[in-house]
């Protein structure tokens, strides 16, 4: 799992479905040498040779994660700057959701990625706001859903479980977990990554471009991005959204 040191100058916040597989990505192309919490995963990253694979099929070949900010900071320190990319909180988690979608049936769980594609909006909240106070309890919500529904012994490989019941954490998860609700975070908007580009740029001394990799627009699923959807997530999420940071959008 990553949250990177990147090139021993600044922290990068993997949050989900906001860039951080094309900035991991552009990170290696660009010979930044990145650093996380999983020693394992810069082990894996460091044997590919990325200059050899279409970026259509990144995410079959690049460990990539997201940890909290903080146990970064326990491992690297606190001086250094720390960067993450804002989205929209609705259109992130709708993200979230249809990228979860698409990952199922990448690793050959279609039956279940069918399942989730036809969820109504109850049946994918079917979570409450103190299911998500910890990892520990997303956890054991999580594994007690998949049980009580049948989808372990429905085509559910005992060893794809875990990996399952990960995915589903990460789209769980609260963004505040991740962030600490850090009031040091510098903040760069989703739709204008240029400036991200120009700040790295700047830090590095020497040119950066995030390289666009993936997208789940295509992905089909029963829920719409509606009002319904935006009030259902409220009701679970303001309680951990609600606390907002102080911004430096650069």
């Amino acid at each position: 799992t990553n949250i990177m040191l990147v090139d021993n100058k600044f922290f990068y916040i993997s949050l989900p479905r906001c860039g951080s597989t094309s900035f991991h990505y552009s990170c290696i192309m660009h010979g930044l040498n990145v650093k996380s919490l999983n020693a394992d995963s810069n082990f894996i990253n460091s044997k590919v040779d990325f200059t050899n694979v279409e970026t259509s099929d990144i995410m079959n070949f690049i460990d990539h994660g997201h940890d909290p900010l903080i146990e970064l900071q326990k491992k690297f320190g606190y001086t250094l700057p720390i960067i993450a990319v804002n989205r929209n909180k609705y259109e992130r988690f709708y993200s979230l959701y249809k990228h979860l979608i698409f990952d199922l049936n990448r690793v050959g769980l279609t039956d279940l990625s069918y399942k989730f594609s036809n969820f109504t909006l109850d049946e994918l909240f079917f979570f409450t706001k103190n299911d998500l106070i910890s990892k520990d309890m997303r956890v054991r919500k999580i594994s007690k859903y998949l049980f009580d529904n049948q989808y372990k012994t429905n085509n559910l490989k005992f060893e794809l479980f875990d990996y399952v019941v990960n995915i589903l954490d990460i789209l769980l998860t609260p963004i505040s977990y991740w962030t600490n609700n850090d009031p040091n975070i510098i903040w760069f908007e989703i739709y204008e990554l240029h400036k991200l580009n120009e700040w790295v740029t700047t830090i590095i001394g020497r040119p950066f471009k995030i390289e666009s990799l993936n997208s789940s627009k295509h992905i089909k699923c029963n829920i719409e991005f509606n009002e319904d959807f935006i009030k259902k997530y409220d009701s679970i999420y303001d309680y951990y959204d609600i606390q907002k940071k102080d911004k430096s959008l650069i």
